[in-house]
């Protein structure tokens, strides 16, 4: 209840709010009836390179090519004009993503494109060791991954990230090499699993250990879109958003109430 208080939604949860629920049994069920692409409709964005029907039907078409069987597991639509929704994968409940949006299609976009980015950046199984025979191949996380032993003493090896990026991760000088082995595979013998990025201002390459996105970043700023325009967009508005909320909780700014 002091939760509810200090909700900034709390008017409408004391009112009672509807949740309209709808449980998926099967794949075949009516819940699934919009990851089917609808010839008449188109519903554009602004700011969207393809509307939403269509987008819907490219994202399931990927998902299905990978032999994913992606599923709607409930809605919510606590308010006028804002829906959510929770999908699945039939095979593997505990991969999901929820997304949200003006419209039932808007949300369902956002959570497809969120599984996804998931899926791009080994999200689902984050927390996972995986194992001596992914651990000791060719590549574990992308096969343009190199790997960087420590220098003398633990030292940070010279070819991952620049000096910008040292004085955000490394300001006081403690950051040493085994801090940043990568805990999915444990393979310290191989070095550091450093992933190969293009930094924007002079396109050169900046390798980030994969223990350090996989601590602090996880799938924020990994986007998806129609358009490498529309993704790069919706990325930099992920991290837009994140540098609010930091300023948010530093502050302790207070939110205003939404009418």
């Amino acid at each position: 209840l002091r939760s509810i208080d200090r909700c900034t939604v709390k008017k409408v949860v004391q009112t009672g709010p509807e949740f309209v629920i709808e449980v998926v049994d099967n794949l075949d069920a009516d819940a699934q009836g919009l990851l089917m692409p609808v010839a008449d409709t188109s519903t554009y964005i602004p700011g969207k390179d393809l509307p939403l029907e269509q987008t819907i039907a490219n994202m399931s078409g990927i998902l299905a090519g990978l032999g994913m069987k992606i599923e709607i597991a409930s809605w919510r639509n606590i308010v006028p004009n804002v829906w959510s929704l929770h999908v699945r994968d039939a095979q593997s409940p505990m991969c999901f993503t929820n997304g949200k949006g003006a419209t039932k299609e808007a949300a369902l976009a956002s959570a497809l494109g969120e599984f996804i980015e998931r899926l791009n950046c080994n999200f689902f199984y984050n927390d996972q060791f995986w194992g001596e025979e992914l651990a000791n191949a060719p590549f574990v996380h992308y096969p343009n991954e190199q790997w960087f032993k420590p220098g003398p003493r633990d030292a940070l090896p010279a070819e991952i990230l620049d000096e910008h990026c040292l004085e955000i991760y490394n300001p006081d000088g403690e950051l040493r090499g085994s801090h940043l082995y990568d805990t999915n595979s444990g393979n310290t013998a191989r070095g550091i699993c450093s992933l190969p990025f293009v930094r924007q201002s002079d396109q050169q390459v900046v390798y980030f250990p994969s223990n350090l996105i996989e601590n602090l970043f996880l799938s924020n700023g990994m986007s998806a879109g129609n358009t490498l325009a529309e993704a790069q967009v919706q990325c930099l508005s992920e991290i837009f958003e994140r540098a609010v909320k930091r300023e948010i909780l530093e502050g302790e700014l207070c939110l205003p109430d939404v009418p």
